[in-house]
């Protein structure tokens, strides 16, 4: 490739690339309005955006050029290049640039050098390596992708034939009730933890073998969904929407959009599902259980379509529960209409080019080279840029799934009802959504939950009124915190309690952090007690820092005792970093010191920079950040090129903290 054949096809690839940013980033936006929609909806809105994506470069190429003054010159590139990149614009002129007028080589000036012998000039002589930079990440893209697709070809193969009578029959029943009459391959594999439709052009399901043990009404809900997936061709478009990124990698709203293609995808079928005779509630639960029974694990999402890899699982709950929620697929009318429509707006964009050929001369330098290149007079005015937004906001709402705050309240009312279930794993993700939803509606409902008969239930439940914060769920915890048979539930609500930091639960706290038997129940309840920050809590935490016979209690006790502070605080600290029998707890009584921000302790925690534990030098560097002693600006310097990490980024810290 030469210079100038190089720089011309980059002009092209920059064109290419503004032009799919703001057509991905108009219909991310059109979808964000119709986020009330149904997903199949969405889906084919945004199906049809993977397609314009993918026929915009040939589009560009063949349709006419419509040349119109929307970037300045320096974003384009010049000369020759610029014409070949932007379309032909007149005859070339056959006399070269030596045998024109020697007025025409003085007007161009200096900048006449750098077009000779075919080369450009400025910055877009860098641009033919970008476009190598662009080359390389593309192929290495679209290796992935392919290797990805030869990996689930390769399970596929090597999976048996499904010979179990009652998946069979669940396959022909859910087939005829979804009207898909083609017949396809049934196998089961140990090889992966999730069912997975394969094939591009002719789609086979591959099954793992427990789902055999399955009840027969859960493996039809499953079987729903990936039939779902195979009528509605979801793999060939996703692999489409794949490629589309192999294309555009350099522009971060085609991943969005593809991302956003995956996650309508499964809703859609989600949504099929329930508009097949299956109760949203009934789907939810075999949902949830499915996915307890096989795992986190998961296969990479490019390599095949898996119920549900790749997708917010809590979402998708949320989604299946919207009792407001629109479930209709769109008619053939609709379909074609949108395609038709799309295809009317893409012509016209794709002949766009933002560079403005064919006008009168405004520069002296550039109409000379234009001139010298091709005799034609021409040139490009100078123009306003307009640099293409990257609307953060759009790219949040999307991540959202865009969702209102009514109906989330509605959805809420859903979540509390299924705290009431009879499926402990329903129970379970029903708290754990409630409290990353931050409902504090649910808070009553949740105390409640408290008191569950599953100890995992119990345990997301304090973990959700932590998340949530409000102050009624103190009094509850700090009973769980005594009261709770599981030390697993114990120490969940003791971190619970650190989060809603309510002084009504010091008590329990101080009694758990005394008395409790587990150790990790212990050091929670410390840290809680140094979180809420009340000094009627420093006995006890002087307590645990000197006689609990786990040193990691006495570290968290230790941390605590600096955050709460009080009369006797500092001795207790002193004491523990001199005498204590760990270095951890010498070094997590330093940084109480740190917090305590007695000036007593400058010259211990100088002395500590120099221990041979590098978790001591750690600690007590930060605690002299915390301190907030500038005497302390030269030593921590020389931390700086100290052997461990963790001491010269605690170093780097605290002289940030200290102004340097």
């Amino acid at each position: 490739m030469d210079a100038l054949s190089g720089t011309a096809f980059s002009a092209f690839v920059l064109v290419i690339t503004l032009k799919s940013l703001l057509l991905a980033g108009a219909v991310l936006l059109i979808t964000w309005f119709m986020r009330r929609s149904s997903a199949a909806q969405r889906h084919l809105y945004l199906s049809v955006a993977v397609f314009a994506l993918l026929l915009l470069p040939m589009a560009s190429v063949v349709l006419p050029s419509w040349n119109v003054d929307l970037l300045p010159h320096s974003f384009g590139p010049s000369g020759e290049a610029f014409i070949s990149a932007a379309g032909p614009v007149g005859t070339p002129d056959p006399i070269s640039a030596a045998d024109r007028e020697p007025s025409a080589r003085l007007d161009a000036g200096d900048n006449s050098a750098n077009y000779s012998g075919g080369e450009t000039g400025g910055a877009w002589r860098i641009y033919p390596w970008l476009l190598l930079v662009w080359i390389a990440g593309a192929c290495v893209l679209l290796g992935r992708l392919l290797g990805g697709k030869l990996y689930g070809h390769w399970i596929a193969k090597r999976a048996s034939e499904m010979e179990d009578d009652r998946v069979l029959d669940a396959v022909k029943r859910v087939s005829q009730k979804l009207g898909y009459v083609r017949e396809i391959r049934v196998a089961e594999s140990d090889r992966l933890n999730v069912p997975f439709v394969c094939g591009l052009i002719r789609p086979g399901l591959v099954i793992p073998s427990q789902v055999k043990r399955w009840p027969v009404e859960r493996i039809e809900v499953i079987l729903h969904h990936e039939f779902a997936h195979i009528k509605r061709k979801d793999i060939l478009l996703q692999f489409f929407a794949q490629m589309a990124c192999c294309l555009y990698w350099l522009n971060p709203l085609a991943w969005v959009l593809e991302r956003k293609l995956f996650i309508e995808r499964e809703r859609a079928c989600d949504d099929i599902a329930i508009t097949r005779d299956i109760k949203a509630s009934d789907y939810a639960g075999y949902l949830m259980e499915a996915m307890e029974e096989l795992g986190d694990r998961r296969n990479p999402v490019w390599v095949m379509s898996a119920m549900a890899e790749g997708t917010d699982f809590k979402d998708r709950i949320i989604s299946v529960l919207d009792p407001v929620a629109k479930r209709t697929a769109p008619r053939i009318g609709h379909r074609s209409g949108v395609a038709v429509l799309s295809m009317l707006l893409l012509l016209p964009f794709s002949s766009l080019h933002p560079w403005a050929v064919g006008q009168p001369a405004v520069g002296g330098d550039v109409a000379a080279v234009v001139e010298s290149k091709t005799g034609a007079g021409t040139q490009t005015s100078s123009s306003r840029e307009a640099v293409p937004r990257d609307d953060g906001e759009l790219a949040a709402a999307e991540a959202r799934g865009g969702i209102t705050e009514g109906g989330r309240d509605q959805q809420a009312d859903a979540l509390i009802a299924l705290l009431d279930s009879p499926i402990a794993n329903m129970r379970k993700h029903a708290a754990t959504a409630l409290g990353e939803a931050g409902k504090r509606e649910a808070v009553s409902a949740l105390i409640e939950a408290l008191n569950d008969e599953d100890s995992s239930v119990r345990e997301h439940v304090a973990t959700a009124l932590g998340n949530i914060g409000d102050r009624r769920a103190a009094l509850p915890l700090a009973g769980t915190v005594t009261d709770d048979p599981r030390a697993r539930v114990r120490e969940h609500a003791a971190i619970a309690l650190g989060m809603i930091g309510d002084e009504k639960a010091l008590s329990g706290l101080i009694e758990a952090v005394r008395a409790d038997p587990e150790a990790r129940v212990r050091e929670h309840a410390a840290t809680a007690l140094g979180m809420i920050g009340d000094e009627r809590a420093l006995s006890g935490l002087i307590e645990a820092v000197r006689a609990d016979p786990e040193a990691r209690v006495r570290e968290h006790a230790a941390t605590a005792i600096g955050m709460v502070g009080g009369e006797g605080a500092f001795e207790v600290l002193v004491r523990s970093y001199k005498n204590d029998r760990d270095a951890r707890v010498r070094a997590h009584a330093a940084y109480g010191l740190g917090h305590l921000g007695d000036d007593r302790a400058f010259d211990l925690l100088v002395e500590g920079l120099g221990s041979r534990h590098s978790e001591i030098r750690a600690h007590c560097a930060g605690a002299l950040g915390l301190l907030g002693d500038r005497r302390a600006v030269a030593y921590l310097k020389k931390l700086l090129r100290d052997p461990s990490q963790q001491v010269r980024e605690l170093a780097r810290n605290a002289l940030t903290m200290l102004g340097e």
